[in-house]
This record gives C-alpha cells, structure tokens and sequence, in this order.
C-alpha cells in the first residue's frame, strides 16, 4: 500500500485523485486526455509497423518471384529448344536454344557451326513448328517467334507454352529425350 502525506492510498482512483485531482476537474481532464492520446499513438504505431513489415515482407517475397522469373526465362531460353536445323544430305540433325547455340551453351553461336547428331530416317523428324524454313539440303524450324514467346511479356504466358510443348512433345517421343 502507498502512502502519502495526508492519507493512505487504497485503490487507483485515490491515487489518480491525489496525483491529478478528482474526476472532472481540469488536471483530471488535461491527463485524461494526455494518457487517450498516448495510448491511440502507441496503437497507431504498432499498426504502422506491422503495416511497414508486411510491405517490407511482400516486397521481398515480388523480388523472390521477379528473380525466379527471370531463371525460368534464362533456363527457357538456354536450355530448351528455340528451332532444329535438319541435314537430309547429312542425315543429322541439331537442336539449337534462342543464343543460337547447343542446349544448355548460353553464349551466342552460329546454327551453321553447331555439331549434327546423326539420324538414319531424318524424313520422320516432325517438321511442326511456328515457321519452316526450307534450304537446298536443310530445312530449319522453328518452335516459336517473338509473337508466340512464352516469355514474350513480363510473366510467363501459358497458351504460348502450351503452344510450343504441343510441337516438341512429338519431337521427344521421335528423339526419345527430354526437351
């Protein structure tokens, strides 16, 4: 129990009484509404932080899912076939990625250099493709363009992918690979 100088203090109220005068008078008021105050600041701020943490946490979690984005794109580009370059007087073929390049080779090359792996029937190699090329003894096609890129847009477009899985699920049964 607190005691004061003038009487012993029993309950909250007698000490608000003592410290701030009876309820109703201008001090009683003045910190009532001083400790109202204070408590809706304090609930303010904690609101506010939760608020800052839960942005702060989203805007990790968009990072996340803007750099996992950008793999896939990458891994799409570099490891999965952009076209195929079929020899008939060579009897070989060549899957080549959107660097022009070997699967999986992310540096830029030339679709004439790459190395032809042999194909006795090459006649039966699917010729599906957004655009077929055709040169004296080479057809080149293509899985997709820039219109019909999956990536083609900031976020991935299924139907495009859709699109291009329906001309390489052929080509990998034929080749007995996953592509």
């Amino acid at each position: 129990m607190m005691e004061t100088t003038n009487k012993p203090l029993t309950s909250i109220d007698d000490l608000m009484d003592a410290e701030f005068g009876k309820t109703g008078t201008r001090q009683r008021e003045a910190f009532r509404k001083e400790a109202y105050d204070y408590c809706v600041k304090s609930n303010l701020e904690r609101k506010q932080k939760k608020i800052r943490n839960r942005i702060q946490q989203q805007n990790k979690t968009v990072c996340i899912m803007n750099d996992l984005q950008e793999k896939a794109k990458i891994g799409f580009y570099c490891n999965r076939p952009y076209g195929m370059r079929i020899d008939y007087a060579q009897k070989g073929f060549v899957l080549f990625n959107r660097y022009a390049n070997t699967l999986g080779n992310r540096e830029t090359g030339s679709i004439e250099k790459l190395p032809l792996e042999s194909f006795e029937d090459v006649n039966e190699i699917p010729l599906n493709g957004i655009l077929v090329q055709n040169g004296n003894h080479t057809t080149d096609v293509y899985f997709y363009s820039e219109e019909s890129n999956p990536y083609r847009n900031a976020t991935l477009d299924l139907e495009a992918l859709k699109q291009y899985n329906r001309f390489i699920y052929p080509l990998s049964i034929l080749l007995n690979r996953t592509l």
